[in-house]
């Protein structure tokens, strides 16, 4: 989608390089006011990001914007007189993500509804349309599939020798046929309370919502029509995004669930002969992993046996502990000590926790380095994550009672210093409310004391979770302050 970003694009003032053509994704949207009134003029952009540029929603209130995927990525709303919105989103890499609907006048308010109504309701969702299995007929040349609702008509070329047929398809009229998503809203019972559902899907940037009267045993099958939102056809698998809200009476809260599945595209032609293919003629679809095959049945390589290569480090051979001679070099080729912890960046890029050193590999150029040595007393298990926005690695440091952040990967002067302190002061605290001991909860995260730092995670707005001994505690960035969230 280069179109975007080009001279005279709908998105301004962005710069090529900084887009990563493995990662490019489209969010789109729609923006509203006073709850069905398109809102045009508002200023969409990646937050703390110049060089991705912004768009501007247009005189329907649609917007475009291509952005870097593989994390969270946050999303400013921005036009006078309405309060500036800000929204945090998981956007995949290579993709569209149409996010629904923004309203521009919606309060944030926090409405909790006393009763629980959620462990009635289990929707389920399936795309019919993955069903290949072609029932045959010997008396006739067509078969057809209960699942896709496909018809297949062969014709056999009057050559013993020369087992081939011509095979002709519904589903190859690109326009006519569509997949099915068939959606269980509702069982056998539902609460008396129960009022509406609400039901919306995204599949490839297209966006569809609807409200349902509640009743028993409600089904809904929606057709895709194998398109994006640009209207191109898109092969292989999709993954639908379905989110499904229950609303009960007397209560403003909505119950939403949101749940993916994978639904089919258009197949690629294995040949195209007045719309007939070959049954002995093949085609690779790579990117989705799918061969299609002449006769109309898909193989998906995903249901293949799993395969185990060896991606870094060579087989019965360990490095010293002392990692003076360690540098950048074919993964292949370096030996390791005892990795133990391993986390994954937004770019793809791997952390691999290998006692006192922590290395960094680059799946694209299959090349491996150092970037933190940490203490040789390091016997025991720490913890990585990266954040989902910046993908920078975080440590939960155990021996040294703190969470700490790499500072950088690329020209490191010394690697006992790569890192800065996110979290804790260094002091070891035992909790103790009778004499109102909270070990820094409420405080500064630098001014904060810990006991037992393990596991740690990152939600979509950059907020950090952590275990410190019986406790969950968690540091806000807005304000950079540690609270206790569970356990005492």
């Amino acid at each position: 989608m280069q179109f975007l970003i080009q001279e005279d694009g709908l998105q301004t003032s962005s710069i090529y390089t900084s887009f990563n053509e493995r990662r490019a994704s489209v969010i789109r949207g729609q923006i509203f006011y006073k709850k069905f009134l398109s809102l045009n003029g508002v200023k969409v952009q990646v937050l703390n990001n110049p060089n991705q540029g912004y768009t501007v929603s247009d005189k329907d209130g649609f917007f475009n914007l291509l952005v870097n995927g593989g994390g969270s990525v946050l999303i400013q709303f921005i036009r006078q007189p309405f309060q500036t919105k800000q929204y945090a989103f998981i956007v995949p890499w290579n993709t569209f993500l149409h996010i629904g609907y923004i309203y521009m006048d919606e309060t944030s308010e926090n409405i909790v509804c006393h009763r629980n109504y959620s462990e009635s309701i289990q929707p389920k969702l399936w795309d019919t349309s993955l069903d290949r299995s072609f029932i045959t007929n010997d008396k006739f040349d067509y078969a057809y599939t209960l699942g896709s609702q496909i018809i297949r008509q062969s014709i056999s070329i009057d050559k013993p020798d020369l087992p081939i047929k011509f095979i002709y398809l519904s589903s190859s009229s690109g326009r006519r046929y569509q997949s099915i998503l068939t959606i269980v809203l509702t069982g056998d019972h539902i609460d008396d309370y129960l009022t509406q559902i609400h039901l919306s899907i995204s599949i490839e940037g297209t966006f569809s919502m609807r409200k349902f009267p509640a009743e028993k045993n409600l089904v809904y099958e929606y057709e895709w029509s194998r398109r994006n939102a640009y209207d191109q056809n898109v092969h292989g698998l999709a993954e639908a995004i379905v989110s499904i809200g229950y609303e009960y009476l007397n209560c403003n809260q909505i119950d939403w669930y949101r749940k993916s599945v994978k639904i089919t595209g258009q197949d690629i032609p294995t040949a195209n002969i007045g719309g007939w293919t070959f049954n002995v003629h093949h085609k690779l679809n790579v990117q989705a992993g799918i061969l299609h095959k002449g006769d109309g049945t898909n193989m998906l390589l995903t249901d293949s046996p799993l395969q185990f290569s060896t991606l870094i480090g060579i087989r019965d051979q360990i490095r010293s502990i002392d990692c003076r001679n360690c540098y950048e070099n074919q993964a292949l080729l370096t030996k390791l000590l005892n990795p133990t912890s391993l986390t994954i960046s937004n770019d793809g890029t791997i952390y691999i926790g290998d006692l006192n050193i922590i290395w960094m590999y680059r799946p694209t150029n299959n090349l491996i380095k150092p970037v933190l040595e940490l203490n040789e007393q390091y016997t025991y298990k720490y913890y990585l994550t990266t954040d989902p926005i910046d993908g920078r690695l975080y440590i939960s440091d155990y021996h040294r009672r703190q969470i700490i952040r790499l500072i950088k990967t690329e020209s490191i002067e010394n690697l006992k210093q790569n890192y800065e302190i996110v979290i804790g002061d260094g002091h070891y605290c035992t909790l103790d409310v009778i004499h109102n001991i909270t070990c820094g909860d409420e405080q500064l995260a630098k001014d904060v004391s810990l006991s037992y730092p393990n596991g740690l995670t990152i939600d979509r707005y950059g907020t950090i979770y952590f275990i410190d001994g019986q406790r969950i505690r968690k540091l806000y960035i807005e304000n950079s302050h540690v609270t206790n969230l569970v356990g005492s």
